[in-house]
This record gives structure tokens, sequence and C-alpha cells, in this order.
């Protein structure tokens, strides 16, 4: 259900593209109107946790039997704000519809923001570090353990439904937008 909605929401404006390169799955969103991309997600999926290199351009991956099986996501780029977050929420909801044994998402975290919990992407999506954090000589703070982020994947679904389709979210924008319409006419209605 979320993803279905997710998807009805990306396709009013975007263009989603996929492409297959070995064992690596890539999301493309592309302007509707202008078809200029506007940003992509790589992601993997294996039946164990995966180490993952890039070597020429080109992503490698390595399945570690030993681990827990997982969605990773291997890299995440947008050139317009908001489409990092639906693609996200897109990439990993198809991904975990297309694997559904997998119960777990992880990712390196190499984010300028990635020290921060409020103010991060993948927080908002559950990702917490897989290794603990530890205290600092400043009052009040912590440092998270490392750039290994990892999420079940029924909390990663339920916080995409919070941050990206809750009725907040959604009429927020439509109020702001209609508030400016109206104060406009209301201003040009009185020049007349």
């Amino acid at each position: 259900m979320t993803l279905n909605r997710l998807r009805d929401l990306i396709q009013k404006n975007n263009i989603i593209e996929e492409e297959k390169i070995e064992n690596v799955t890539i999301f493309k969103f592309k302007d509707k109107k202008t078809k200029r991309e506007k940003g992509y997600i790589h992601l993997t999926a294996c039946d164990a946790t995966i180490a993952n290199y890039k070597s020429n351009n080109r992503w490698f991956t390595e399945c570690d039997t030993r681990e827990e099986p997982s969605i990773s996501v291997l890299s995440l780029e947008s050139e317009v704000k908001g489409t990092g977050k639906l693609l996200m929420g897109y990439g990993v909801l198809t991904m975990k519809e297309r694997h559904p044994e997998i119960k777990y998402s992880n990712l390196d975290d190499m984010s300028n923001k990635s020290i921060h919990i409020e103010d991060n992407i993948y927080s908002k999506f559950g990702y917490t570090p897989t290794y603990a954090a530890t205290k600092t000589n400043e009052p009040d703070t912590v440092k998270l353990g490392g750039a290994e982020k990892q999420v079940l994947l029924e909390t990663f679904e339920r916080k995409a439904r919070t941050y990206l389709l809750s009725k907040k979210q959604v009429r927020g924008r439509t109020r702001t937008k209609a508030r400016r319409t109206k104060r406009g006419r209301s201003r040009a209605e009185n020049r007349d």
C-alpha cells in the first residue's frame, strides 16, 4: 500500500526508469516535462550482508553468508530538493517488495550530516548506527557509531509512510500554496 501511494505521488511529476547492471539495481527519476535527470539510487539485495566497492566506475558486491540478509543502499544522489527522500523511499520499498525474505536494509552514511540525528535523511527513515554511540568531551553530546547504519524494513516502511505520505506533509504544501495565491489576489483586488 505504501509503495503504491508513493509511486502515484512520484509519477505526477517524474518518470521512473530502472536499470540493472549485474546485481545492482538503479532507479532514476527524470522530470516529466524536460526529461532531465533529477536523481538516482543504486541498491542491491543479497541473502547476506554485502561488501560493496567501486572500481573503474563499476560497483562490485561480495556477499558474506555469515551475516543477515539485507537490502543495501550503495549510493543516493539528487539534483532537486526533495527528490532524495522520494528516491530513498521508492527504491528501498521496491526492493523490499521484490525480496520479501529480506528483513533489513543497510548503508554507509557518508553524508555531511551523518553525525546528526534530526537533520539526516537516513535517520528519518529509521536507520541507526550499527556500532554503539560513545560519549564525547562536550556536554550532552555523543558520537554516533560510525558510517554503517541499518534499519528493520518494517520500521523503514512505517517511517516512510509518516515522512513521505502523511496528511500533514501533503496538506502543508497545498495550504501554503493556497495562502500565497489568496494573498496575491487580495492585493491585486485592493489595487483596483
